[in-house]
């Protein structure tokens, strides 16, 4: 019997749910976005009832559009942070986004405890202080009656399928993004919660991205107006789901254009720990046996062009969102030769430095608004070409990308990225890789394919590619040689002024 595949995609701004059936081809959609403030102080969090909030709402008004039509659903989320669940079943406190600032000193205790070289061995991290571990261990240690309340540490995904059926799974690619978890073991790491004193009954029963886990609740179903046969598969970490929902092409990963950027590359064995400590360069469990993805990302660069927009080009918006043309119609084709740092609330790879602050380099009088913008665009590029020549250096080929996301709907960021980048940029026909991600691990799960690579071959179709000027390959090489040091020349003011 034909059933629609349900991709709910829960970010850190807002909840997209999509319907799709067995070729791809979206059904129906919907978006909910959170009423959140912009943190500050350190602190980044949001409340789990808004998250639930706007993915209810979410669910409930694909439902609606697909009419109690046979479904299949799977949660990508975003990854680090955590919901708290007390003995009844409640949500205590907001969850830790993976910028807030809170667990890096307890994250400098444990590593007293551990050589770097055993973290990156088993989890396929660099250690660092944003990652869900240390954040537990920042609440024993300063929020001790919060923490002794828990029953249950709920990753973003977790958190979901525990409301719509009660029971508490996690992914392999999420619970990477723990600190926590043996990605060649795929299992809990004993050594690691020991480290952490984080029991294991805290945390959810991990199990392979694509394992099929259930039913939602009768009552759930009746509330969502959900098929009360709606099953439940287990997705992943947003940028694995949508590395998947680019199609798996080779030597073509995903580069995900939202409020972060991150470009994920599937890889046939995990990397060595020696490049993930130099690099920061991730080893995350993919959706099949023996395959890792890892992360070249950043962590801030739509929310650069937002905070652009606000603070230079308010007149520039509709709805409430920057409006693109706006400045790209005046916006220089020539490379700016102006160059940013493109770090507004610290860096991605290969750096991650909470410290790390924007930085622009070679304004003068004659520097206009629309000019900055794509200086904008192309430090964004830069960061990403930096990191791509670092992967190629570890043994990785990149030829080209698959854009999706906010981002991408830009034909000017685009064609500024295949320049900077000198790679060309494909677009797929369904910007929603993420939650087609989540379509195709349906898809697999249920029998409609006999696994993904084919599911992805039948559901994934490329638009049209972006390839570069190469009238500026020059020119943008020369920039990239500058923006090899634009880091180091800038950390000493940062460290100074970001505490």
């Amino acid at each position: 019997m034909a059933m629609l595949l349900l991709g709910l995609d829960v970010g850190t701004t807002g909840v997209k749910c999509v319907a799709f059936d067995e070729r791809g081809v979206i059904r129906a959609r919907a978006y909910r976005m959170y009423d959140a403030e912009l943190p500050s102080g350190g602190r980044r969090e949001l409340a789990p009832g808004e998250i639930w909030r706007c993915t209810s709402q979410a669910i409930a008004a694909v439902a609606a559009a697909i009419q109690g039509e046979a479904a299949v659903l799977s949660v990508s989320s975003f990854g680090e942070a955590f919901v708290m669940i007390d003995r009844a079943g409640k949500e205590i406190g907001p969850a830790m986004v993976f910028t807030d600032r809170r667990g890096e000193n307890e994250q400098e205790e444990i590593m007293g405890l551990l050589p770097e070289e055993e973290v990156a061995r088993i989890c396929g991290l660099v250690p660092k202080g944003q990652y869900s571990a240390s954040k537990m261990l920042y609440l024993k240690r300063h929020e001790p009656a919060m923490y002794e309340n828990t029953a249950f540490f709920l990753l973003i995904a977790d958190y979901i399928y525990y409301k719509l059926c009660g029971e508490r799974y996690t992914d392999y690619s999420l619970a990477a993004r723990t600190q926590l978890f043996d990605v060649e073991k795929k299992m809990w790491s004993g050594r690691m919660l020991s480290c952490f004193g984080i029991p294991s009954e805290k945390l959810s029963s991990p199990v392979p991205g694509g394992t099929a886990i259930g039913r939602v609740s009768k009552k759930v179903a009746e509330e969502l107006g959900l098929s009360p046969d709606t099953q439940l598969v287990t997705g992943g970490h947003d940028q694995i789901c949508c590395a998947l929902g680019a199609g798996m092409l080779p030597e073509t990963p995903v580069c995900s254009m939202g409020t972060s950027e991150c470009i994920t590359p599937i890889l046939s064995r995990r990397l060595p720990a020696e490049v993930t400590l130099r690099h920061s360069f991730s080893s995350e469990p993919f959706f099949e046996a023996d395959t890792y993805c890892t992360l070249l990302y950043n962590a801030c660069a739509g929310l650069l062009i937002d905070w652009f927009f606000e603070a230079f080009a308010p007149q520039a918006r509709k709805d409430g969102r920057p409006d693109y043309a706006f400045l790209e119609s005046k916006a220089p084709r020539d490379p700016t030769r102006i160059m940013v740092l493109p770090y507004l609330l610290g860096s991605g790879t290969p750096y991650v430095d909470p410290r790390a602050r924007l930085c622009i380099w070679g304004l003068d009088a004659g520097a206009r608004g629309e000019t900055v913008f794509k200086a904008c665009i192309e430090g964004l590029s830069l960061d990403q070409r930096l990191n791509l020549s670092l992967l190629e250096d570890s043994g990785v080929c990149v030829s080209g990308l698959v854009a999706v996301g906010g981002g991408s709907k830009s034909a000017f960021w685009l064609q500024t990225k295949a320049n900077v980048l000198q790679r060309d940029v494909l677009i797929p026909e369904c910007n929603e890789a993420g939650a087609l991600g989540c379509a195709i691990l349906c898809a697999s799960a249920t029998g409609l394919y006999p696994d993904i690579r084919a599911a992805a071959r039948e559901m994934c179709r490329i638009s049209h590619t972006v390839s570069p000027d190469m009238q500026y390959a020059q020119a943008y090489a020369e920039m990239s040689e500058l923006y090899k040091g634009l880091y180091h020349d800038c950390k000493r003011i940062n460290d100074s002024i970001s505490g």
